[in-house]
């Protein structure tokens, strides 16, 4: 079992979503990107997507079906570099004082 599932809190449902998202890059510009939920919990899920993404980095959530509801954004807990994008774990952002 490894660490990071040790460690959370709330079960993770398995689910295959896809959903896109927007994160801030260099010289203040935008990227938008394309996730493949993996699992999901109350707390965060995790992904695969087209693009890097950095421990510690913030992203903001575009939901892409009618009824679909998701906190605004997440921060990054892990990720690592798969053949075609990227593997992450996410943390959903539900306080503005985060």
């Amino acid at each position: 079992m490894d660490i990071a599932h040790e460690k959370r809190h709330n079960t993770r449902t398995p689910c295959n979503e896809e959903i896109s998202f927007t994160m801030p890059v260099d010289n203040g510009k935008t990227a938008v990107g394309q996730a493949r939920i993996m699992d999901i919990s109350a707390t965060g899920m995790g992904i695969v997507c087209d693009l890097p993404l950095n421990k510690d980095q913030t992203i903001y959530f575009t939901p892409n079906q009618p009824g679909w509801e998701l906190p605004p954004k997440g921060i990054v807990i892990w990720s690592y570099k798969e053949a075609k994008g990227c593997r992450a774990g996410l943390e959903f952002i539900l306080r503005e004082d985060k």
